[in-house]
């Protein structure tokens, strides 16, 4: 083995990946996908040479996940040129190319990624006209994580723009590798440095029910499929200002009024009294983490308790205070959770949460040496969970994203959720003190509708 390339210990949350893809060898699950839309005059060598300088300045973009005595651990090479392979599509009508680089960046994307012999990022530039390019761009999540993109999106940016003028980007290198972090937690999990806060989760989740089984169009199968499907939907704008205007109010957070009226529905849609959302969590508690490519983030189970008189201000109430007090306990790796408080494991659903809840921020468009980045996420048509409801934070408003297993959901039955959803949070915005129980599941114009219809 070369001198110049070195091995060390995956984090805990990489273990947890590396052991799905042994169970599941070739799945594009924990792809994650995304398509920048490039306009301008582009310059694919300057570009092909930003993605170079990227690389070389984080270790997760080089990095592969090996077997060591039987365990995972992160080989890290040493930087390479990039090889921007491009697509020229201009020779077909304008409706094809852009129907076809649309293929093209889900094909790159749904092919799977094999963690140890690496690389584990794919690249891929689309040409559709002089001033028209679409660079698909494949990452697997056990390398990065959401967080990782806003680095890569901003830093590319900058290295493009340097690029251009011949040069490269003066900025300083990140203050810490992602394998530094890896083996802070490895150390800090052999001297079990996360006793005290699985005692604050097992307190938090004692007795809470380990499985949220939402009503569904098929029986759960026997072992859980990744195949999924994806409904969207625009939060009208009226509603996002009233989200924001109830955060303020009660000295909350959109996040915390978004959460409440989803854990509010699920309740209406199971009858179930107690149950647990998953939210992500960037997990970068340490400052010298936020400039860095790699996989950080977490997840956090939300408790959520119901009875028959409860108000969705008390529920918002709920809301903020265990995310609040959540939020300072989430260095403990969702598995090591999983392993205190899930005695049994079943392959017909996720353990401990199967229903997920986020709110993000679009990545901001990037305009550089005259070419302007628009970064888009793609779904790669697998999922993780059988219900993820996401709302983006846009520079037009809030949009909304529900990925679904198709093993138990028709898209009928889920669009039917996010208008439930609009309708629930529109009531209950207008009067917070009204009991769940009598939050409206329809808006005015859909009960007209079924009036009419029956009459």
């Amino acid at each position: 083995m070369s001198p110049e390339v070195f091995v060390l210990p995956a984090s805990l949350t990489q273990r947890r990946l590396w052991l799905l893809d042994r169970l599941n060898p070739g799945s594009a699950e924990y792809n994650i996908v995304w398509s920048v839309r490039l306009t301008g005059p582009l310059r694919p060598d300057a570009l092909e040479a930003a993605l170079g300088w990227l690389v070389a300045r984080h270790e997760a973009l080089r990095t592969s996940i090996v077997a060591v005595d039987g365990e995972p651990a992160q080989r890290v090479v040493p930087a390479s040129p990039v090889r921007l392979p491009v697509t020229d599509l201009t020779d077909l009508p304008e409706q094809e190319r852009q129907r076809r680089a649309i293929e093209l960046v889900d094909e790159v994307g749904a092919e799977p990624f094999d963690l140890a012999e690496g690389p584990l990022l794919r690249l891929r530039l689309v040409r559709l006209t002089a001033e028209e390019h679409v660079l698909a761009l494949v990452v697997h999540h056990i390398v990065a994580d959401g967080w990782s993109f806003d680095i890569v999106f901003a830093e590319l940016g900058q290295a493009y723009q340097a690029a251009v003028a011949g040069g490269v980007p003066d900025l300083p290198p990140p203050e810490i590798q992602y394998g530094d972090f890896a083996i802070w937690q490895r150390e800090r999990a052999d001297q079990d440095g996360f006793a005290e806060e699985l005692d604050f989760w097992r307190a938090q989740l004692a007795d809470a029910p380990t499985l949220l089984d939402l009503p569904a169009d098929r029986p759960r199968p026997a072992e859980q499929s990744p195949a999924g499907d994806l409904v969207q939907f625009r939060v009208p704008a009226r509603l996002a200002d009233g989200v924001r205007s109830l955060a303020r109010s009660v000295d909350g957070s959109e996040f915390a009024v978004l959460l409440a009226a989803f854990q509010c529905l699920l309740y209406r849609l199971t009858g179930q009294s107690d149950l647990l959302v998953g939210v992500p969590v960037a997990g970068r508690t340490r400052p010298e983490t936020r400039g860095v490519v790699g996989f950080f983030a977490n997840t956090l189970a939300l408790r959520a308790r119901f009875d028959d008189d409860v108000t969705f201000a008390e529920t918002l109430a709920a809301a903020r205070e265990s995310t609040r007090a959540t939020q300072t306990h989430q260095d403990v790796p969702f598995e090591q959770l999983v392993e205190a408080l899930c005695s049994e494991r079943s392959l017909a659903y996720s353990p401990l949460v199967q229903v997920m809840f986020a709110l993000e921020e679009a990545p901001a468009p990037v305009r550089v040496a005259g070419v302007e980045f628009v970064p888009e996420l793609r779904e790669n048509g697998s999922v993780k969970f059988d219900l993820t409801l996401t709302v983006q934070r846009r520079t037009d408003g809030l949009a909304g994203r529900i990925t679904y297993r198709t093993d138990l959901y028709d898209a009928e039955r889920i669009e039917a959720l996010a208008a439930q959803y609009l309708a629930l949070l529109e009531a209950a915005i207008a009067a917070p003190d009204t009991p769940v129980a009598e939050l409206p599941l329809l808006d005015t114009a859909q009960r007209q509708a079924l009036t009419q219809r029956w009459r």
